[in-house]
């Protein structure tokens, strides 16, 4: 059974999604402050919003796994073979990122947005958070007893 979507809810994520993109885009500024000041928590709020455990743990894993996990990966190898692409034509490229596609890949298992790791594509750093922390409430909510 299909669960019917909240307009308003996927209308708001969409524009917090587009805050964050408008903060990695500025790289200084008073509107890159501002909308660092909220972006990724208002999205992860947004998130939580529509949080339901209800589901049996596989099903709840399965689904967080096929809109969170495959995405992350998905973009992430795309970002990898473009960086890859485009180090091949400019070897200066090479030398600013400082590691090859195995590295890279690595990185995206990694899933972190340190500088000094997944420098193909910082801002993919929020799914693998976003999954970890679907996967700890819904730990919470049914292990723990406690309702979110």
């Amino acid at each position: 059974m299909l669960k019917e979507r909240i307009q308003w809810v996927d209308i708001a994520k969409g524009f917090f999604i587009l805050f964050i993109v408008i903060g990695h885009v500025f790289s200084d500024g008073v509107l890159r402050r501002y909308v660092f000041s909220f972006h990724v928590p208002a999205f992860f709020f947004m998130s939580g919003y529509c949080f339901n455990a209800c589901k049996n743990k596989k099903d709840f894993v399965i689904g967080k796994i096929r809109t969170i996990v495959v995405p992350y990966i998905t973009f992430s190898l795309i970002s990898i073979l473009l960086f890859v692409l485009v180090a091949s034509i400019l070897p200066k490229l090479n030398e600013i990122m400082q590691c090859g596609i195995f590295t890279n890949i690595k990185c995206m298992l990694y899933g972190s947005s340190k500088p000094a790791i997944m420098k193909y594509n910082q801002p993919l750093w929020f799914l693998p958070c976003l999954f970890c922390v679907s996967i700890v409430a819904y730990t919470i909510e049914t292990i723990g007893g406690v309702p979110l």
